[in-house]
C-alpha cells in the first residue's frame, strides 16, 4: 500500500494524495516555481552593482550563467520538496498548501 506525500496517510489508486491532502493544495507552474526560487536567491543574497547600475542576484545569475542558476534551482527545489514541507511533489507535478 502506498502513502500520501503529504501526510503519509495510506492510499489507495492512482494519486500521490489522500483525499483530504489533495483538497488543501495548489498546483504550482513552472514560472511560479521559477519565481519562488528568485525570491529566495534575492533574500539570502545582496544585490550586485556593476558600473553603477544594481541588479537583483536572480536576474544576474540566470542572464549570466544559465546553467548555474539552473543547477542551483534544481537543487533549492529538491531541498524544498525534501525539508521544508512547503512544497510537495506527486501526480507528475508540483504543490503548496492552498
Amino acid at each position: 500500500m502506498k502513502t500520501c506525500n503529504k501526510c503519509d496517510a495510506e492510499i489507495e489508486g492512482e494519486s500521490d494524495f489522500c483525499a483530504d491532502c489533495a483538497e488543501s493544495l495548489t498546483e504550482l507552474s513552472d514560472r511560479d516555481l521559477h519565481s519562488l526560487y528568485d525570491e529566495y536567491l534575492d533574500e539570502t543574497y545582496p544585490d550586485l552593482e556593476i558600473a553603477g547600475l544594481s541588479y537583483s542576484t536572480s536576474r544576474a545569475l540566470a542572464e549570466i550563467d544559465p546553467t548555474a542558476y539552473n543547477c542551483g534551482f534544481n537543487d533549492w527545489l529538491d531541498s524544498e520538496i525534501s525539508e521544508s514541507g512547503v512544497i510537495f511533489e506527486g501526480n507528475g507535478k508540483h504543490y503548496t498548501e492552498a
